[in-house]
């Protein structure tokens, strides 16, 4: 197993003996977010919303567990989890869609034998016919 396995996620779940207002502003201090702006609020409520959102990935365990304590001393619940692949499968899935250039030259071009569309008269209805 890679030694940057695993991935720490937060639910939006609180402590108990904890205020949501107050696990909000810790985090917010937590993350270096101003609470006075409206886009790190934002930022705060996404995690808030009941979604698993990922706070940080790529990490080794000690890393790991280091943001497992700093979250649950502001206050919030995180886990962590083993990252077995790339999230949803991503880069599975561009491999597999994305052709590779040698693979377009390997075949060969059966449309460059076909004759040029231009010389045929009368493919249109308002061309003369020869």
């Amino acid at each position: 197993m890679n030694a940057d396995a695993f991935r720490v996620t937060f639910r939006g779940e609180i402590e108990s003996g904890y205020r949501l207002e107050e696990v909000k502003n810790n985090l917010a201090k937590l993350f270096k977010l101003d609470v006075s702006n409206q886009l790190h609020l934002q930022k705060i409520d996404r995690l808030f919303s009941g979604r698993t959102v990922v706070i940080k990935e790529g990490l080794s365990k000690a890393s790991a567990q280091a943001y497992l304590s700093a979250i649950a001393k502001a206050g919030g619940k995180a886990y962590i989890k083993i990252k077995i692949g790339p999230p949803d499968g991503i880069e599975e899935r561009r491999s597999f869609l994305r052709r590779k250039q040698g693979d377009r030259r390997a075949k060969p071009r059966l449309s460059a034998i076909l004759p040029d569309r231009r010389k045929n008269k009368g493919r249109r209805e308002g061309d003369p016919k020869s």
